[in-house]
């Protein structure tokens, strides 16, 4: 008599001829049936919300978390759905879910709707661009395409979530992803400019989706109400690639208007007013220093000014510029040139002491500026100039900026100048 085929089953095939034909036992063939019988069904299904074929993927019921929440009536609405089904959605969710005290992380509805904007801001900052195929997801004939972008930017945390930090938007700015990285989860110094945000209310658990956490906290209509403001998103879907577009480092300025912009936003408008005034006087002739004084800031704030960057930079410039210190200090009739000397000096210090960058190199300061773009964006010219490239319809272009090492690098200011506060010497 016939031994079922299934491994290590001994039983005997004795059954009927459908039980015989496949060589199975009473209890194997019963399972054989069952699972025939899912497989015909799992083919046939269909998304509860929209139809379309549930054959291919290992969902049961719902095509995508958008479709089960529509369909579940969880929510209503598209706009919502589309705001939930977002990826700035996830990062949200994940940060407080990140925090100790989750939900106690963020002050209201509206502190949701002011971090999911400065997203949207951030990927305008970034220039995102496409340039070959990638195959994503399961399927090999389904090709969709990944944007890259340009300037590698992070939503940063003043004060770090992981050790209690605030979920709001005065407690974040948008910088460099290469600086957040190297300073990840350091506490800044808690001086009096950008110490961070830290909650001390008691933690509030998020149980399920952070949808459902506010609905639960604040009340369906409110949080519909606050998640509508931020109106109809931009959708990228994959089936088209888009070339590059930058009008040059010595044009756009990209870090230091991100810089102005975050600075704004969170009302440092001194600060504000002397980056402005550098980029005024200096961007046709050394647009890469203005550059440079972008990057150091942007690390500076980050920890906190525990180096005493922004303090310094701020006194030098109060003291070339204030006409109402004039008549107490002689640095405003020391004239351009010892305004030079001293900023290049603070910038050599800090460069150094942040990067392990040398600002009498140019291929140093290259190496430094290009690590923040995906693409190639300074180079160094036959003569020792600072080459800067644009990008426009898949065509590249470049213009010749200067990089000047002042003769000066290695000297020292009057003893009456000495604005750092550490003695005249900064080497």
């Amino acid at each position: 008599m016939a031994i079922c085929v299934r491994k290590n089953c001994t039983t005997s095939v004795w059954g009927n001829n459908k039980e015989r034909s496949k060589r199975l036992c009473k209890r194997h063939y019963a399972a054989y049936v069952q699972n025939r019988i899912a497989k015909e069904a799992k083919a046939l299904s269909v998304c509860y919300y929209c139809g379309l074929s549930l054959a291919k993927m290992r969902n049961k019921k719902y095509c995508c978390k958008a479709h089960r929440q529509l369909g579940s009536r969880k929510i209503l609405g598209k706009i919502i759905t589309d705001i939930i089904g977002f990826s700035y959605w996830g990062h949200i969710q994940h940060h407080i879910k990140r925090s100790p005290i989750e939900l106690a992380s963020i002050n209201g509805v509206h502190d949701i709707t002011g971090l999911y904007q400065l997203y949207q801001c951030k990927t305008k900052h970034q220039r995102s661009y496409v340039l070959a195929l990638e195959q994503w997801g399961v399927s090999k004939e389904k090709l969709k395409i990944k944007p890259i972008p340009l300037l590698r930017l992070e939503i940063c945390h003043f004060y770090p979530v992981n050790s209690g930090g605030e979920n709001t938007p005065d407690n974040v700015i948008i910088a460099p992803l290469r600086i957040n990285r190297m300073l990840k989860d350091t506490i800044p110094y808690q001086g009096r400019l950008f110490p961070g945000l830290k909650v001390l209310r008691k933690k509030m658990p998020l149980n399920g989706s952070l949808y459902d956490g506010l609905v639960a906290r604040f009340g369906k209509k409110v949080v519909d109400e606050e998640l509508s403001s931020i109106g109809k998103l931009k959708h990228f879907h994959g089936n088209y690639a888009k070339q590059p577009e930058f009008g040059g480092m010595h044009h756009e300025f990209p870090l230091l208007m991100l810089l102005i912009s975050e600075l704004l936003r969170l009302g440092h408008h001194d600060i504000v007013k002397f980056l402005q005034a550098i980029r005024r006087d200096y961007e046709s002739l050394l647009p890469v220093y203005v550059e440079l004084v972008a990057i150091i800031m942007f690390y500076a704030i980050l920890t906190g000014d525990r180096d005493r960057f922004l303090m310094r930079f701020m006194r030098i410039q109060r003291w070339f510029d204030d006409t109402a210190l004039s008549t107490r200090h002689p640095f405003r009739a020391w004239g351009r040139d010892n305004y030079e000397r001293c900023m290049y000096l603070l910038l050599r210090r800090y460069l150094r002491l942040f990067f392990g960058s040398a600002i009498e190199s140019p291929r140093e300061i290259v190496d430094l500026y290009n690590s923040f773009f995906s693409l190639q964006v300074v180079d160094v010219g036959e003569l020792g100039e600072i080459v800067s490239f644009s990008y426009f319809k898949g065509r590249q272009s470049k213009v010749n900026t200067f990089f000047i090492i002042p003769e000066y690098v290695l000297d020292t200011l009057p003893r009456s100048g000495d604005v750092f506060g550490i003695g005249s010497t900064l080497s």
